[in-house]
C-alpha cells in the first residue's frame, strides 16, 4: 500500500477510535437539520492565498439510492480527501438540488492539520476526515424526490468561490447530471438529442450560464441511476452537452464517468475510460434521421498523417460499438475534413481528408462492419464548423464525421 494511502487509512480509523477528539459541534447548522460543522471543521478566519480549492457537490436523488452508487461516492470522497491533504486545499462540500433553503455549506474547511504536537495534529486531521465523511453521509440521506437543479447549485458555488483567493479549483459533481434545471430534463432523449450549442444559447438567453472560469470539473456517477446506466449513445450525448457547457462558461470537463479512479487529473491527462466523441442527430432532406458521430483528428491521427495513430483507441472502440451494437443497420458515410491551412503535400488538404476517411473506413471493415454499408468522402477545408482564424477553431475543423442513416421509423 502506498505510504500516503496507508497514513490516510490509519487517520480515518483513528477518527472513529477517538470519537473525533476535539470535534465538539458549534452552533452553526444548515437546513439539513443537524450540526454540520465542528471546531476542527471551522474555516480559516481569512482566505489562504495561493492554496487550491476542492468543491464537492452531492446531487443525490431518490432514483440514485443504490448501494453501488453510494459506495462509489464514498470511495471518491476518500480519494479527494487523500489528495486534498497533500495539496493543503480548501474543501467546500454542498448539495445539488432543491430543498436546502439557505446558502450554508455542509463543510467548509482547510485540509491541513493543526496542533502543538504530532498527536494533536493527527487527531485534527482525523477529525476533519470524519467530519467531511459525516457531512457527505448527511447529504446522501437528504435526497430530493425529483430532478435536481444543477445550474442553481453551480451558481451558488460560484458565489462561494468569489470570496476565496485560489490558484486552482477542482469541482467534483457527485451526480448523474441528467438534469440541468427542472425545465432542462436531459433524461429526455428528445431534448438531449438537440445540438448542444442550441441548448446553451437558450440557457444564455435565460441567464442560466454561470461563470466557471478556471474550474476543472469531474462528474462522478455520470448517467447512472438505481435502474441502471443510460445507453452508450445517450451517455455520449450527455457528455457532449456538459463538455460544451463547461467550456462555454470558462472551465473544462476533465472526467465524466461512473466513478473516480484517480484525483486530481492534470491538464494534459486524458479521461481514463470514455472516448472523446460527440454524437448528434439530424433530419435529412427526405425526412430520414441520421446519427452523426464526430471525432477530432487529433484523437485519431498524428499531425499531417493519414495512418491511424492507434488501432485500439477508446475513440475507435466507441465508434465501433455504436455502429455494430447501437446502430447495426443502415448506410454509413465516413467524411474527412481539414482546416484551411494549406498542406505541403501532393493532393493537399483534399487528399489528406480522403486518406483519413479511408483509413477509418478500412478499420471498421476489418472489425466486422460490412463494406457494403460504408461510403467514404473527402471535404478538405470545406464546411468548417469553427473559425479557421484561431488555433482552437482549426482544431475543431480537423475532424472525421461518421454518419449512419437510420431505417424509417427507427429512433
Amino acid at each position: 500500500m502506498h505510504s500516503r494511502t496507508r497514513l490516510f487509512t490509519l487517520l480515518f480509523v483513528a477518527a472513529a477510535a477517538l470519537g473525533c477528539a476535539g470535534c465538539s459541534a458549534t452552533s452553526g447548522t444548515s437546513s439539513l437539520g443537524t450540526a454540520t460543522s465542528a471546531n476542527c471543521m471551522a474555516p480559516p478566519s481569512a482566505p489562504i492565498a495561493d492554496k487550491p480549492v476542492i468543491a464537492v457537490l452531492d446531487g443525490i436523488t431518490t432514483d440514485e439510492h443504490n448501494v453501488s452508487i453510494i459506495e462509489k461516492r464514498i470511495s471518491a470522497m476518500h480519494m479527494i480527501l487523500n489528495a486534498g491533504f497533500d495539496m493543503k486545499a480548501r474543501l467546500l462540500l454542498d448539495t445539488i438540488g432543491s430543498g436546502i433553503g439557505d446558502a450554508d455549506l455542509a463543510a467548509n474547511t482547510q485540509l491541513e492539520g493543526g496542533g502543538p504536537n504530532a498527536l494533536l495534529l493527527q487527531a485534527n486531521v482525523a477529525c476533519k476526515i470524519s467530519g467531511s465523511m459525516n457531512a457527505l453521509a448527511a447529504l446522501d440521506h437528504r435526497s430530493a424526490a425529483g430532478p435536481v437543479d444543477v445550474l442553481a447549485a453551480l451558481e451558488t458555488l460560484a458565489g462561494h468561490l468569489n470570496g476565496l483567493s485560489h490558484r486552482q479549483v477542482d469541482v467534483v459533481l457527485l451526480s448523474s447530471l441528467l438534469n440541468g434545471t427542472r425545465e432542462l430534463d436531459l433524461a429526455n432523449s428528445t431534448i438531449l438529442a438537440q445540438n448542444p450549442s442550441g441548448l446553451l444559447a437558450r440557457l444564455a438567453r435565460e441567464g442560466l450560464l454561470v461563470s466557471c472560469a478556471g474550474w476543472n470539473v469531474y462528474v462522478v456517477g455520470a448517467g447512472e441511476s438505481a435502474s441502471g446506466s443510460v445507453s452508450d449513445v445517450k451517455f455520449i450525448e450527455l457528455k457532449a452537452f456538459w463538455t460544451d457547457f463547461f467550456q462555454r462558461c470558462g472551465g473544462r470537463l476533465v472526467l465524466f464517468d461512473s466513478e473516480l479512479t484517480h484525483f486530481p487529473i492534470g491538464p494534459t491527462s486524458s479521461e481514463p475510460s470514455r472516448a472523446d466523441l460527440s454524437v448528434s442527430r439530424r433530419v435529412t432532406g427526405d425526412g430520414q434521421t441520421e446519427i452523426v458521430i464526430r471525432l477530432e483528428s487529433s484523437v485519431l491521427f498524428a499531425s499531417g498523417k493519414n495512418n491511424l495513430a492507434a488501432n485500439d483507441s477508446p475513440a475507435l472502440r466507441s465508434l465501433l460499438s455504436l455502429l455494430t451494437v447501437t446502430y447495426p443497420v443502415g448506410p454509413i458515410r465516413v467524411v474527412g475534413f481539414t482546416d484551411s491551412v494549406p498542406i505541403n503535400m501532393t493532393g493537399g488538404n483534399l487528399l489528406l481528408s480522403k486518406e483519413r476517411a479511408t483509413a477509418v473506413g478500412r478499420w471498421l471493415v476489418a472489425r466486422g462492419v460490412a463494406a457494403t454499408r460504408i461510403r467514404t468522402l473527402s471535404m478538405g477545408p470545406a464546411d468548417p464548423i469553427a473559425d479557421n482564424g484561431t488555433p482552437a477553431g482549426r482544431a475543431q475543423n480537423r475532424r472525421v464525421e461518421v454518419s449512419v442513416t437510420l431505417p424509417r421509423g427507427a429512433s
